[in-house]
């Protein structure tokens, strides 16, 4: 969306600092300095994720460096609200602090975001202006926390068995009148963005911000739990629950990560793969580098080769493994399990609705199994 006047080339990462206003309305001004990766700890911020929004929204403007620079009109909105009125603030905001039109530096600075959210003080979630229903899922939120604190510390790690508690939680927080609040938040369309999966759970630190007001993830997450059973399994706020309560230290691998992101929406293709990579740290999918010159078909090609070396690494199904990568080269023309040299040239014309669709249905294991049985009963 930035200019590149904004932008000297980088090599390293830029922290935004955001500019007081006395009004909402007046003139956003901001600034940019470089850092060393190395010297992330030694220059505290805050990252801001968020959606971008749709482009056609209006051109908003804000002035980088002194330069009018564009930017979507929710980022606009998100830079309003979160500005103070009397002194600077630091952030990491990906549209400003990114030269979005250097693939190169796009491309590296991706491949850091593991370092940059998790680094970060604090990770804000923008999920929007406020409305009735967030205020009232506010509340909620501190009616739970008020029975929460209620129970004897020993019993909160296994609470949901906790009778006195239950009790509490049916009669001050009735489903019928709960669960409709939460599913309109999270029918907002910052959860059904991919990339924030990646960036919430890396955070040490994790809050939300609608307009003025603000919650704590991890109380919304403990309200979910108290929740949770009348949820059906492919309901969008039960997925977050599963994904707020990950460890970003924990053993993914890149299938695993695939399976919690199944259902959220990107606007590239080859996104699908890059914006769950930080959450990647077990198997071979820990060797992909976001590269945003490459096809998307040479992407999705080195996922499913990392996703197949992962499940048959440990086993005695390589004849599986020989199967599989056979019939996706039938879907290819050119060799998708090639050197990357042969990756980067043109793929057939057939083969980024394939792999596309490949992921949609068949990110988890029982749908990887299912696939290689298709593999292997095909004629």
């Amino acid at each position: 969306m930035a200019q590149n006047a904004a932008y000297a080339p980088l090599f390293r990462f830029r922290i935004l600092t955001l500019l007081p206003a006395e009004t909402r309305d007046a003139d956003i001004h901001c600034t940019t300095a470089v850092h060393s990766f190395e010297d992330i700890p030694k220059y505290p911020y805050r990252a801001l994720s968020y959606t971008w929004g749709k482009e056609e929204d209006g051109d908003p403007q804000v002035r980088l460096n002194n330069i009018l620079v564009t930017v979507t009109r929710n980022l606009e909105l998100a830079l309003r609200y979160l500005r103070p009125k009397s002194q600077e603030t630091t952030w990491w905001i990906d549209q400003l602090c990114i030269n979005q039109e250097d693939k190169d530096e796009k491309s590296t600075q991706v491949s850091r975001m593991k370092d940059i959210f998790s680094s970060a003080e604090e990770v804000i979630s923008w999920v929007g202006e406020s409305n009735s229903d967030f205020r009232e899922l506010e509340r909620f939120v501190k009616e739970h926390q008020s029975i929460f604190q209620k129970t004897k510390p020993s019993t909160r790690r296994h609470i949901q068995h906790n009778e006195i508690y239950e009790k509490d939680v049916v009669k001050r927080l009735p489903s019928k009148v709960v669960m409709p609040v939460i599913d309109s938040f999270f029918d907002r369309h910052y959860w059904s963005r991919l990339w924030v999966i990646e960036e919430v759970v890396l955070a040490q630190k994790r809050r939300i911000r609608c307009g003025d007001e603000h919650m704590d993830i991890s109380e919304l997450r403990q309200l979910l739990k108290a929740q949770k059973r009348f949820w059906h399994l492919n309901q969008l706020p039960l997925k977050w629950l599963s994904a707020f309560g990950m460890k970003a230290h924990s053993d993914m691998y890149l299938h695993d990560v695939l399976i919690v992101a199944s259902d959220a929406s990107t606007k590239k293709a080859v996104d699908r793969i890059y914006g769950v990579l930080g959450m990647v740290t077990c198997g071979k999918g820990r060797e992909i580098r976001p590269d945003y010159s490459l096809t998307a078909c040479s992407v999705y090609c080195k996922a499913i080769d990392a996703i197949v070396e992962d499940l048959t690494s440990e086993t005695k199904s390589r004849y599986i493994q020989e199967k599989f990568k056979e019939r996706i080269r039938e879907k290819c023309e050119h060799n998708p399990f090639a050197p990357d040299s042969t990756l980067a040239s043109d793929p057939c014309p057939e083969a980024e609705n394939h792999f596309g669709d490949l992921f949609h249905r068949y990110d988890g294991m029982i749908g990887l199994r299912r696939l290689w049985i298709k593999v292997l009963n095909s004629d």
